[in-house]
């Protein structure tokens, strides 16, 4: 068999279990809050060989996060917030703060507004939100304000990215970077929502069956490669 035929099929089939790996993330997704769908972008690289020989390696060249929105879904809950456009809320954790589309907030012993994991949600002009235990009750306004029945006690720092695919996946659906916050302004927050993955699972199951299949017939190739490879080796001994 054809050398050059096994370095294609074998890039190839790193290309797809990593696609593979991609794509059993996104489904085990679906039902995290504000999830964003990542794809592989593949691309063929022409390299040269030592015969001088050019072929095509298919090669994975980078990851792509589809930033569409999700639905909103209503919960109920004061404390859940969706962002509807663009836009991701600002977390602090320890003294490095993070980037996150999950709104499903709560509110700390101190009266802070935090995530489930007790990160503090941060505010435009910096530092936490504090509702007041005393509050009967309070409303987030779509630009973020939050206000009490007696007053505005601060307002959601929403921000965005110049590029946000530079945005790395961190834990407990945040995200890092250390490219520079920009102020949003293309969002509304709607309170008592949170916004749903945008992972469409019948797409992903589709998109699954296929690499598989192509996997298994790749797979098929490389193992046809080595048993000619076993047969030759064993008829010159």
């Amino acid at each position: 068999m054809d050398k050059n035929l096994n370095y294609t099929t074998l890039a190839r089939q790193t290309a797809l279990r990593r696609n593979l790996n991609m794509i059993a993330n996104n489904l085990a997704n679906i039902n995290t809050t504000g999830f964003k769908r990542s794809s592989l972008f593949l691309v063929g690289d022409n390299v040269k060989q030592s015969s001088g020989e050019m072929i095509t390696m298919p090669l994975d060249y980078s990851t792509f996060r589809d930033l569409s929105q999700g639905a909103l879904v209503q919960t109920g809950d004061p404390y859940d917030v969706g962002i509807l456009g663009r836009g991701h809320f600002m977390i602090a954790r320890s003294d490095q703060t993070y980037y996150t589309r999950d709104g499903h907030f709560t509110q700390n012993e101190k009266g802070e507004l935090c995530t489930h994991q007790g990160d503090l949600v941060q505010s435009a002009g910096g530092g936490p939100i504090m509702i007041p235990p005393t509050a009967l009750s309070f409303v987030i306004h779509p630009d973020g304000t939050v206000a009490t029945e007696d007053e505005v006690v601060g307002k959601i720092a929403v921000v965005t990215f110049e590029d946000e695919q530079e945005l790395k996946e961190w834990q407990d659906n945040l995200f890092t970077t250390t490219a520079e916050a920009i102020g949003a302004t293309d969002y509304k927050l709607r309170q008592h929502h949170v916004e749903s993955s945008n992972i469409n699972p019948a797409v992903a199951m589709t998109d699954m069956i296929a690499v598989q299949r192509e996997f298994e017939i790749n797979q098929k190739i490389l193992d046809s490669a080595g048993d000619l490879l076993g047969s030759f080796i064993q008829n010159i001994l």
